[in-house]
C-alpha cells in the first residue's frame, strides 16, 4: 500500500512538473484589472442609447450587455437589450432578455405588445410565448 501511495505521489509530481514547464513556455498576455466599484453603468447605458438612436443595434446590444454586468437587475436596460435583438431579428436573444426584463420588474405591458422593435420577431415562438402571458 505504501508503494502505491509513493508511486501516486511520484506520478503527480511528474505531471505537475510537466504542466509547470508548459506554462512557463507560454507567453502570458496581461489584462488590466478592473475596479468594478468605479464602473458607472449609467454611462454605458447612455452610450447604448446613443448607438440605438443611430440604428447601430448590434453595438447598442453590446453596450447594454456591458452595463448589465454591473447592474444585473436593471429591467429597463434588459428591455432595451431585448429590443435591440428584436430589431436585428434574433428572436432567441430577444425573448431571453424580454423574459428577464419582466422577471426583474419591467411592467409596461401595453407598450410591450405594440412595440415595433419586436416586429421582426413578433411571430416567433419565443416572443409569442411571452406575449401570451402578458
Amino acid at each position: 500500500m505504501k508503494k502505491l501511495g509513493l508511486l501516486l505521489i511520484l506520478v503527480s509530481l511528474v505531471l505537475v512538473s510537466c504542466v509547470r514547464n508548459k506554462i512557463e513556455n507560454v507567453e502570458v498576455i496581461a489584462t488590466p484589472e478592473v475596479d468594478y466599484m468605479t464602473i458607472n453603468p449609467d454611462s454605458l447605458y447612455m452610450a447604448a442609447n446613443q448607438l440605438y438612436q443611430e440604428g447601430s443595434y448590434c453595438e447598442a446590444a453590446k453596450a447594454y450587455e456591458e452595463g448589465l454586468k454591473y447592474d444585473v437587475n436593471n429591467s429597463g436596460s434588459l428591455y432595451n437589450l431585448a429590443c435591440c435583438y428584436g430589431l436585428t431579428g434574433d428572436s432567441k436573444k430577444s425573448g431571453k432578455y424580454l423574459k428577464l426584463a419582466l422577471q426583474r420588474g419591467f411592467k409596461d405591458y401595453a407598450h410591450i405588445l405594440v412595440d415595433t422593435d419586436f416586429d421582426k420577431v413578433r411571430d416567433s415562438k419565443e416572443i409569442q410565448e411571452i406575449f401570451g402571458k402578458i
